[in-house]
């Protein structure tokens, strides 16, 4: 089966095809419940996930995790890393694709809360 290459729009901008911007959209919803439920993890547990975007030209997808602004984005990236085989297992359990993309995780800050 060929695979789709992802279109360009104007100029060199990368433009996600629809099944690239599905799966992307199956995977946040997989890391959003995995990291809702991770109980050996309390830091995890408090963030979520911003956004999933294709990563252009690649296998990869990009996870932007959302973190409270009081924890350490390089601590929250080492525990995503260490979670990474657990949620990448997850993420190939549930979307029906051979191959699973890689998933490139992005800590940043929350925005400030209005109240």
């Amino acid at each position: 089966m060929a695979r789709h290459r992802p279109t360009r729009g104007h100029g060199n901008h990368y433009t996600p095809n629809r099944k690239d911007l599905q799966l992307a959209k199956q995977i946040q919803e997989t890391i959003h419940w995995v990291l809702g439920s991770v109980p050996a993890d309390d830091v995890l547990l408090q963030c979520t996930v911003g956004d999933v975007t294709p990563a252009p030209g690649s296998n990869q997808m990009v996870v932007k995790i959302l973190v409270p602004s009081d924890f350490n984005l390089t601590d929250v990236l080492t525990r995503l890393h260490n979670a990474s085989k657990e949620l990448r297992l997850e993420v190939a359990e549930s979307i029906n694709r051979r191959k699973v993309p890689d998933l490139v995780f992005v800590p940043t800050y929350e925005a400030a809360r209005l109240m």
